[in-house]
Formats: C-alpha cells, sequence, structure tokens
C-alpha cells in the first residue's frame, strides 16, 4: 500500500485511507489477542489454584477421619502400630502444612495481581486455612490418648 501511495498511484488516497484502517484494525486485534492471552492465563491459574487447593482439602477430610478414630488399642501391638500410623499422619500434615503456606502466598499474590475472581480466590483460601489450623488440637489429643494407652499397656504387660 505505501508503494502505492509513494509511487503516485491514481487512487492513492483511497490506498491511504485502507492502509490507515488496516493498521488500526491491525492495533485492534492484537490488543485484544493480547487481553485474552491475559486473561486465558489468569483462568488456567485460577484453575490451578483451585486444584491444588481442593487436594489439600480432601486431606485435611482424611486427616479428620483418622483424628476422629476412638481405637487406642486393645494390646502393646495394636496400640504401637497406631502410634506409627498417627506419627506419619503428623508427618503427612507437616508436609501438607508446607503446601498450605505455599498457596496461602500464591492466593495473596493473586489477589494483589487483581485477578479476575479474587473474591474466589480469598474464600477458597480461607476455608483452607481454617479447616487445616483446626487439625492441630485433635493432632495432639490424638498422640496424647495413643502415648497413655502405651503406657498402660506396657504396665500391664510387666
Amino acid at each position: 500500500g505505501n508503494n502505492l501511495v509513494s509511487g503516485s498511484h491514481y487512487r492513492s488516497e483511497k490506498v491511504m485511507e485502507m492502509v490507515q484502517t488496516l493498521s488500526q484494525d491491525w492495533k485492534q486485534l492484537s490488543s485484544a489477542s493480547t487481553e485474552k492471552g491475559h486473561r486465558l492465563k489468569e483462568a488456567w491459574e485460577l484453575q490451578q489454584f483451585l486444584r491444588s487447593t481442593d487436594d489439600e482439602l480432601a486431606f485435611v477430610r482424611e486427616a479428620e477421619a483418622l483424628l476422629s478414630n476412638d481405637d487406642i488399642g486393645r494390646d502393646l501391638q495394636s496400640v504401637r502400630f497406631l502410634l506409627k500410623k498417627h506419627q506419619q499422619l503428623e508427618s503427612d500434615l507437616a508436609l501438607h502444612g508446607e503446601q498450605v503456606a505455599t498457596l496461602k502466598a500464591k492466593a495473596k499474590q493473586l489477589v494483589q495481581d487483581r485477578h479476575f475472581d479474587s473474591g474466589t480466590i480469598t474464600s477458597k483460601n480461607r476455608e483452607l486455612n481454617r479447616s487445616f489450623s483446626k487439625l492441630s488440637g485433635p493432632t495432639s489429643e490424638r498422640r496424647q490418648q495413643l502415648e497413655d494407652s502405651l503406657k498402660l499397656q506396657q504396665f500391664l504387660r510387666d
């Protein structure tokens, strides 16, 4: 188009008009494409965050079920087994605690970046943090029950 205008084409005004229109349309398309890419990236980040949060919430539910078990063993061997299972749960809780902290930082970053679904991110993060922090008391109580049961079974054995 520019070659035709500079070459003094008999319809150079019309060609110049078409070149300008095409240039504007291209800028709009490029801008819309960039915005769409940004939205898709945000949507992907949201899905990643929600999937990870749901995984952690599923772990919390499993841990709650394990902690609500009233079985403290009927003999020394069963108490030791339950105590070993509980120690594994405590290790898992520590690892998942790190993941919860990572998700909390990610949620904070997404909200600071003005993510389009900040409300969902905030509420899901709040739910996860509340649920996870509620495990602390029952974990300690269960450990104490099992240790007391271990002492009793050792006493009864001796």
